[in-house]
Order: C-alpha cells, then structure tokens, then sequence
C-alpha cells in the first residue's frame, strides 16, 4: 500500500469514526454530508469520494463495529452445542447493545431495505459456520439442518434487537436471549445433540 493509499485510508477511518459519533449523539436524520465534513475536517468532495451518500457510511459504521468481534465463540471441549449456541447469541446480542438504541435503530432502517441484506446473509452465513464446526466437533448431529437453524436462531436475534428499538424500557435482549437459551434453545436442539455432549 502507498503511502497515498495509507492516507486514503485513514481518511476513510475518520469519516466513519466521526459520522458514527454523530450519529450516535444526533441521530441519522438529523445529520447531514456536510456536519460529518466539517466535524472530520475535510472537504466534501473527500467524503463523495469514499461513499456514495450519508446512507453508504452506515455499512462501513456496522463493519467498524464487528471489525472486534470475532463470531467464532470457542466452545470448551466438555461444554455443550446448547452451552455453545447459548454464549454465541449471548456475545451476538452484546455487541449489537454497544450500538445503543438509537444507533441499533437506524441499522435496523439500513437493513431492512431490500438493497441491503448482505448484512443478513453474513450473520447467517457466520451462523452456518459455527453450527458446522459444532458438527465437526461431535456437539451436534451430522443430520442438523444448519441452514434452518441457523436462520430460525438469526431470525430470533434480529427479533429480539427489533423488539428493543420498538421498546427499550420493557425488552431487554440479554434477559430475552438468556430466557430463549434456557427455555426454547434446548428443545430445538433435542434431536440434533449428540450423546456424548
């Protein structure tokens, strides 16, 4: 990378940075191009530059966010495909908290846009992923369905992070996701356990 590529960069970082404190104190709607500009101090053509529009920023803001997390939970080797599933929507559902109401609001907007679900088909295929190492591992059955389950288990994330934005004095996603874990996860996966876990 040159260092003119370096700089490029690091102008990007800047304007995601700045536009995702902004939005996050303001609120989406209440900004424009030209606050995330001036409050990054550069030019407006400099951020036409590196996104399309106010919208375009919101996925590299997401990106920044997961860029941490690493969504392949190590599962001790004497804990269960439950114990596993558990930890991963637990540490799923945590990292979509630290966005705060207002932000988790405005990616639910984001998403639900028929133009961008490639958000949602990583968080599946990121699922998949973990589900087949769970197989691999000898947690869960050779016969478990992981396309479906690992979008019935996306679809009850997504749910309960919907759910919150609607109504964040009486959802709380940790207490929704640890009831689901206890209460519901364990017999979904009653037939797909193996004996041993």
């Amino acid at each position: 990378m040159t260092k003119r590529d370096e700089a490029a960069e690091a102008t990007k970082q800047l304007l995601i940075e700045t536009a995702d404190r902004l939005f996050g104190q303001h609120g989406f709607e209440n900004l424009s191009v030209e606050d995330i500009t001036a409050a990054s101090g550069v030019a407006k053509g400099t951020f036409y530059h590196h996104f399309k529009s106010k919208s375009d920023i919101i996925p590299a803001i997401i990106q920044s966010h997961l860029a941490d997390f690493n969504l392949t939970v190590p599962v001790e080797e004497d804990a269960t495909a439950i114990d596993g599933i558990g930890l991963y929507l637990e540490q799923f559902v945590e990292l979509l908290l630290n966005f705060n109401v207002r932000r988790a609001r405005q990616w639910i907007q984001y998403i639900v846009e028929p133009s961008n679900q490639q958000k949602w088909l990583d968080d599946w295929l990121s699922m998949k992923k973990f589900l087949t190492t769970l197989i691999k591992d000898q947690k869960l059955a050779e016969s478990t369905p992981i396309d479906q389950l690992a979008k019935q288990l996306m679809t009850e994330i997504y749910g309960v992070m919907v759910s919150w934005c609607i109504s964040p004095d009486d959802v709380s996603p940790k207490v929704v996701i640890t009831d689901f874990n206890k209460n519901q996860l364990p017999y979904i996966l009653e037939t797909y356990l193996q004996s041993n876990s």
